[in-house]
């Protein structure tokens, strides 16, 4: 049975008509609606990357806005646009939906996120919408959270039937850390061929003693630290690192990504350090181009 009801063909036009005209404040909706839902779920709020949550002024945005709200946007209006063809967003869905499992997130984080975006177009539209489109969108992110939910349950159900597979997170140490160097050929941003690029390689083993999934190519992890620098608990997803051998789990960090998750661990964890992992989903996406396509 599924998850979801499919709007009518009148709901979903009128929320296509509505998306198309507020597309130009869609980021500013967006990062609203992620406020109002914290204010509600302070407890949820660690469930994003600290480096995701930052806000920042954005050329044409009256107010500041996040990365995870210039992510968040893209996909949900462009949803909201074309309800009749989701097989032209399925892609985007399913990286989303990837990305969701890593971070272990069920479906009863989803009704919060809904209530918040309702009222937060409600108030950058100053009353402007009926309580008709309002309550076509409530019913098209409900449609959208239903298919998530029906991928998500799919994803977990196939990772529990996988060979060492675990679902949600667990306890891994540093068992190895060594830097790597990568040559221009690996890395097309340098300027010139005398430079390299020092990448530190963290190899993580699980706390238990027990094996691992194997991944492929491209497949990431979701860490999970708590650290009172870091404001408590955050998270950030990593590509795995070289070829599965389901004894560990090898990351490659390098602070040139900006991430203040990164910059901690290069410069705080060491050979016995501790934090939590998840098990490899998705294949390698830097969520931040969703916000340009």
């Amino acid at each position: 049975m599924s998850a979801y009801c499919v709007p009518t063909d009148e709901e979903m036009e009128l929320v296509r008509i509505s998306a198309e005209a507020l597309a130009p404040r869609a980021a500013e909706i967006a990062t609203l609606m992620y406020d109002k839902f914290y204010e509600r779920n302070s407890d949820l709020m660690n469930l994003w990357s600290a480096d995701f949550l930052k806000k920042k002024p954005i050329a044409g945005c009256a107010a500041s806005i996040t990365l995870q709200a210039q992510v968040q946007s893209a996909v949900v209006f462009g949803f909201m646009k074309d309800m009749k063809h989701t097989e032209r967003i399925k892609a985007d869905l399913d990286r989303i939906a990837a990305k969701h499992c890593s971070r272990h997130i069920v479906p009863k984080m989803y009704p919060g996120l809904g209530v918040a975006l309702v009222d937060a177009i409600r108030e950058v539209t100053e009353g402007e919408l009926s309580e008709d489109v309002l309550d076509a969108w409530a019913k098209g992110y409900a449609y959208l959270s239903g298919l998530l939910i029906e991928m998500e349950t799919q994803m977990y159900e196939e990772e529990r039937q996988k060979e060492n597979g675990f679902v949600g997170f667990k306890a891994f140490q540093l068992a190895k850390r060594s830097e790597v160097q990568l040559s221009n050929g690996d890395d097309s941003d340098a300027e010139s061929d005398d430079e390299s690029e020092i990448n530190v390689l963290m190899e993580f083993v699980p706390v238990d003693g027990g094996a691992l999934p194997a991944y492929s190519g491209g497949q990431y992890v979701c860490l999970r630290l708590d650290e009172e620098t870091l404001n408590g608990i955050t998270h950030r997803n990593y590509t795995l690192w070289g070829e599965s051998n389901q004894r560990s789990f090898r990351l490659s960090l390098n602070k040139m990504d900006g991430s203040i998750v990164t910059a901690f661990l290069i410069d705080h964890a060491h050979e016995g350090y501790e934090l939590k992992l998840s098990a490899p989903f998705g294949s390698f996406l830097l969520m931040e181009t969703l916000a340009s396509n």
